[in-house]
Order: structure tokens, then C-alpha cells, then sequence
């Protein structure tokens, strides 16, 4: 079973998806760290753009086929309609794996910019996390909607301190 946890830059998806993992003993597909050393240099990743397609289904499909049956929490994806579609196919050929529930981390601005001073990754400039932020709302937020409407979303309230967020997504954790 998948475990999606999505939300915007800075929302603590790492965090949350690597303390999920822990408490499902799940194994966790952190796409921007998969990407990032999987294509390192690409001059997508650079620039705060979306990598294309191609690459983030190949990198993402050989993950899974890794894992076999086990649980996984998924960080970061999909992260467009297109990608949205093809796990949903993806997942129809793959009688191991299916979507359980999808983590959407709803974190204010002021928070996001707080937590984004603290990391100070390289790809976090500001033309990036602007680029980024203008993507979740473009191009993520149709896919919660989507995930919504099949009454799979849950919502979690990402501006509290780690403890607190981490005990609420337990609380709502599907059985």
C-alpha cells in the first residue's frame, strides 16, 4: 500500500513521510531526493522546474518494482495531472500496490518561509521557491482535488511543531 504525502515547499513533507515510515515500518520514496541523485546537475532541478515526465516515471517505476508488496510513503509525488494518470495506471498493472490515503500538509506562508531560511538547501533560491509554490497551486492542487473526491485526502495542519503535526497524522491514519 501507498501512502501519499503532499503539500507545498516547506510544508515538511520530508520530515513527516521519514516519521511515517518509521511508525509503518514502510520503506519512503522521497522523489526530490530520488531525483536529485538520480539526475544530479540537471539543469531542471537548478532552476525550481519540474523535471520531465519520462525521467520521474522511470525513476519512480523502478522504485517500486524494488519494494515488491511493502508499504511505501511516497514524498513529492505526482506532482501533475499527467503523472497523477500514470501511477493511477501504473498501480491498475501492479496487484502489489494501491493508494491507501494521501497527506495533504497545509502550512502557512509565514511558517514556509521560516522553515526554508532554517534548511538553506542550494536549490532553494528565491526564484525557485516562488517557481515551486507557483506549481503546487497550478498543477498539484487539481491532483488533492482529484484525491479528494475519491475520499482519500486527508488534511493535516502543517504550521504546528513536529510532535504535533506527527500526532495528528496518526490520529487520522486509515485503518
Amino acid at each position: 500500500m501507498i501512502y501519499l504525502v503532499m503539500g507545498q515547499i516547506g510544508a515538511g513533507k520530508s520530515v513527516m513521510s521519514k516519521r511515517l515510515c518509521e511508525h509503518l515500518g514502510a520503506k519512503h520514496l522521497a522523489l526530490g531526493s530520488l531525483l536529485r541523485n538520480t539526475y544530479a546537475g540537471h539543469p531542471q532541478l537548478k532552476h525550481g522546474k519540474l523535471m520531465p515526465d519520462e525521467l520521474v516515471f522511470k525513476a519512480v517505476k523502478d522504485y517500486i518494482d524494488q519494494q515488491g508488496s511493502a508499504a511505501i510513503v511516497v514524498d513529492g509525488f505526482p506532482r501533475n495531472k499527467h503523472q497523477e494518470e500514470w501511477l493511477n495506471d501504473y498501480l491498475m498493472g501492479n496487484p502489489d500496490q494501491y493508494v491507501k490515503a494521501v497527506y495533504v500538509l497545509e502550512v502557512s506562508d509565514k511558517v514556509v518561509n521560516k522553515r526554508l531560511q532554517l534548511r538553506a538547501r542550494d536549490d532553494d533560491t528565491k526564484e525557485a521557491i516562488k517557481e515551486r509554490k507557483k506549481v503546487f497551486a497550478e498543477q498539484v492542487q487539481p491532483i488533492i482535488d482529484y484525491y479528494g473526491s475519491r475520499e482519500q485526502v486527508i488534511h493535516v495542519n502543517a504550521d504546528k511543531e513536529v510532535e504535533e503535526v506527527f500526532a495528528e497524522m496518526l490520529a487520522k491514519l486509515p485503518q
